[in-house]
């Protein structure tokens, strides 16, 4: 197990490597040929920035996973790699030539099965969620494809702001290599090694302000691997070892809480509003942030702040039943994602002059009292401005 973990490493630094030096190159190529992400309408970026990051994030996995991977015990990682040449180019092509929505779901669907199909990373067993232990096949493969779908395209959604699908993603799939070391999974533990070492090197490029953004290229991929990962986790319940976290739903629940909770917040919201659910707006929580004044590097730390916090409560709670511990994060993330609702409606009443805040939490209010007392009756005492 300890050779496992120096060659997961090994795949991390040539992942790394790899990426390094390849943005620089396709940051050149995007400025030659005028291949940029353009400012305008939702977007919150100001420049013309390339958006075609991952294509090295791509090419640094699939490089470094042809290295250090094991081939010789199954063919189960041969389809995931097919299945990922397929989404690249699907999102290569959206991201320099918009796809319709259509034609970009066929592409999800077909890589997707090809994953849970011949590939075999399907959702078994769901281990007591809602009283449900193993599911039978005719079951499995349209709850794992469907699954898929939704994880590949909660990363799409969730890229919105300078650094935060990389970062999200470097910590989700760090806490997925700890439990496959620990199982002693090689192939998960370097597949998610190689991932975190790619994106360290994107992040690097795309905090704020962002030189590169990883585009529909990067954030399908990523969502894509991740629910491989997903799977893998569920189904080693029984394999021997210690482990961190009980491998149920809903630990992955937890894990991928943000994006997944966000995509369903702004799908709900979207139909609510009798709305498509692809329709494009600023629901989004970290839209609602922004809106705060917040920056995006500061956003992208209060989510990675939050998804630590998430990984936490699965550690804390792993005996809890995975029924309660689910309400649990459910209902945390409900609160959470409802403080900046909050905040913005109460901006909106004091500037609205609907509401005034009191003036004891501000000192320079008590000193403007205490100025007034000290007048004498006859002199006029100026008017005090409303604190904003």
């Amino acid at each position: 197990m300890n050779t496992d973990i120096l060659f997961a490493f090994a795949g991390l630094i040539t992942a790394a490597i790899i990426a390094a030096y390849g943005i620089p190159s396709i940051i050149k190529v995007a400025n030659i040929k005028k291949l940029y992400d353009k400012p305008g309408g939702r977007k919150t970026h100001k420049g013309f920035v390339p958006n075609l990051g991952g294509i090295p994030i791509f090419a640094a996995f699939f490089i470094a996973f042809l290295c250090w991977a094991d081939f010789s015990g199954s063919s189960q990682w041969q389809y995931l790699l097919l299945g990922l040449i397929i989404l690249h180019f699907i999102g290569v092509k959206d991201d320099i030539s918009p796809l319709v929505p259509a034609k970009k779901l066929m592409g999800q669907v077909l890589a997707a099965s090809i994953l849970v199909i011949p590939g075999r990373f399907r959702i078994n067993n769901l281990h007591g969620v809602l009283g449900i232990h193993q599911l039978p096949m005719a079951i499995a493969i349209p709850l794992s494809i469907f699954a898929v779908i939704v994880i590949i395209n909660s990363f799409n959604l969730i890229d919105g702001i300078d650094g935060l699908a990389a970062g999200l993603s470097i910590i989700i799939a760090a806490a997925f290599a700890v439990t496959f070391w620990q199982k002693g999974m090689y192939n998960p533990l370097v597949a998610a090694m190689i991932l975190t070492g790619a994106l360290i090197s994107f992040l690097f490029y795309n905090h704020q302000p962002a030189r590169i953004f990883m585009g529909d290229t990067g954030s399908m991929g990523i969502g894509y691997l991740m629910a491989a990962f997903s799977f893998e986790f569920v189904n080693i319940a029984n394999m021997p070892g210690k482990a961190l976290f009980h491998h149920n739903p809903s630990v992955v629940i937890a894990f991928l809480i943000i994006p997944l909770f966000d995509t369903l917040r702004v799908f709900s919201l979207r139909i609510f509003n009798k709305k498509s659910p692809f329709t494009a707006d600023r629901n989004h929580v970290h839209h609602r942030l922004q809106s705060l004044g917040l920056e995006h590097k500061n956003i992208s730390l209060i989510f990675y702040s939050v998804n630590i916090l998430f990984i936490g409560l699965a550690f804390l709670m792993k005996d809890l039943n995975p029924n309660v511990f689910i309400l649990v994060i459910v209902g945390t993330s409900v609160f959470l994602a409802s403080v900046p609702n909050f905040l913005l409606h109460q901006r909106a009443k004091w500037e609205t002059g609907k509401i005034q805040p009191a003036p004891a939490i501000h000192i320079t209010t008590i000193f403007a009292n205490q100025a007034v007392e000290s007048v004498p009756a006859k002199q006029p005492v100026a008017n005090k401005m409303p604190l904003n």
